[in-house]
């Protein structure tokens, strides 16, 4: 359920249904609980339909599979294809487009009931899957769905998103079988997910993002992808070198530059490298000149800058950010300890967790922080933070000596 058209315009297609109410009534409301029961059901049926679809394709799969014998290639394949639809088609994406030929059709509930009983136990009699083995179901970015018709639904515990009710909904269709549920994202609110009857019990916050914090292991995974003629060079020996000097932390910075890299054909990779540093960080690398002579000049057309949003609205992420450039001039190292009170710092993708128990934020990235240094040098807003009750009293921050360094800094 990752990048195909089919569970993400959920969100936006319940908006066309007569019966959708998007704001719930009070609860003292007569129309309450039946409005709340439409919405309910909407959502759950929406989920039906998609999930059809996804079984049915899943159960061509297993067929074309079964030919041939399963492999472990296969299974990769699979997800392949659940992020790049198209992979399976070029000319439309299969889910998404079965999905809404399904809809037109207006199957009644009992129907749709039967043809997703009878898919299940199709592909169960082609794939038998071993013991100890399960069925994963990923919702990718759920953190849209944790912001979208907040109003539209509630509880004892209060109002709460959309993404509650189309969990629910997957758990009915699949919950008698092996299955386990991923849902990625990193801003779900826990509070949304609380139960007398120990309904999300099962459910374990955890964050196993990872990252590269060994020289080595990151110079194995850049140098897979590239010719082995180019590794062995003094130029691709450099890439390796500085590759890890700037993009260290987060694969995703690795991974991405990869992409760049591949993109490219592998051309002027060099320039590349100080040109995706640059978009991202808005710093051009000290180095660039040293390693790009003869190159040719090229462009990286994928990826944009950070982003301000959470250093101009969030008070944390600005001193946490301030403070990790702090540690970085004096240490080269940024902060391990940031707080992790206020979630604005991964969320916004200063920070990541450390830790699969999501208790520890560390900002240490090169291209983060020097983003960081940027902003703070072309912004006046840092001039509202000098004192020191900023960051003792109005935002209840835990005081540790690098305040003090961020403070002085401010100061003087």
């Amino acid at each position: 359920m990752l990048g195909a058209g089919d569970f993400p315009h959920i969100l936006n297609d319940v908006n066309h249904n007569s019966r959708w109410k998007p704001v719930l009534p009070p609860i003292s409301d007569p129309e309450h609980a039946s409005a709340f029961q439409a919405n309910v059901h909407l959502v759950y049926r929406a989920c039906s339909e998609a999930l059809l679809a996804r079984l049915l394709v899943f159960k061509m799969y297993l067929k074309a599979c079964s030919k041939v014998g399963f492999s472990h290639d296969q299974r990769r394949r699979w997800l392949e294809s659940q992020i790049f639809p198209l992979d399976l088609t070029s000319d439309f994406d299969p889910f998404g487009t079965i999905k809404n030929s399904i809809s037109i059709l207006r199957l009644s509930d009992s129907i749709l009931d039967e043809a997703i009983s009878c898919t299940l136990k199709d592909i169960q009699s082609i794939w038998d899957l071993p013991p100890g083995e399960y069925i994963y179901i990923t919702l990718d970015e759920a953190n849209a769905a944790s912001k979208k018709h907040r109003r539209a639904f509630s509880d004892e515990y209060g109002r709460y998103p959309i993404l509650k009710e189309m969990l629910r909904a997957l758990r009915r269709r699949m919950g008698h079988l092996p299955v386990k549920f991923v849902v990625a994202g990193t801003m779900i609110p826990p509070e949304h997910f609380q139960s007398a009857t120990g309904e999300w019990d099962d459910f374990r916050w955890c964050s196993d993002t990872g990252s590269f914090d060994d020289p080595e292991e990151h110079r194995r995974y850049v140098s897979q992808f590239l010719p082995s003629e180019f590794v062995s060079s003094m130029t691709g020996q450099a890439l390796l070198d500085r590759s890890w000097r700037w993009l260290r932390g987060r694969h995703r910075y690795t991974a991405s530059y990869i992409t760049v890299l591949l993109d490219s054909s592998f051309e002027s990779p060099h320039t590349l490298l100080g040109n995706y540093i640059e978009k991202i960080s808005n710093y051009i690398p000290h180095d660039n000149s040293e390693y790009t002579h003869g190159e040719v000049v090229r462009f990286n057309r994928w990826y944009t800058s950070i982003g301000d949003s959470g250093l101009k609205e969030g008070w944390v992420s600005t001193i946490e950010m301030h403070r990790a450039i702090i540690s970085f001039l004096v240490t080269s190292k940024g902060c391990i300890d940031c707080s992790t009170k206020e979630r604005a710092l991964v969320s916004e993708d200063y920070g990541y967790f450390i830790d699969s128990d999501c208790s520890r934020i560390v900002l240490d990235e090169p291209l983060t922080i020097m983003y960081g240094a940027g902003w703070f040098k072309q912004t006046k807003m840092v001039y509202t933070i000098t004192t020191f009750d900023t960051f003792r009293f109005q935002h209840g921050i835990d005081i540790r000596a690098s305040h003090f360094a961020f403070f002085l800094a401010l100061s003087f």
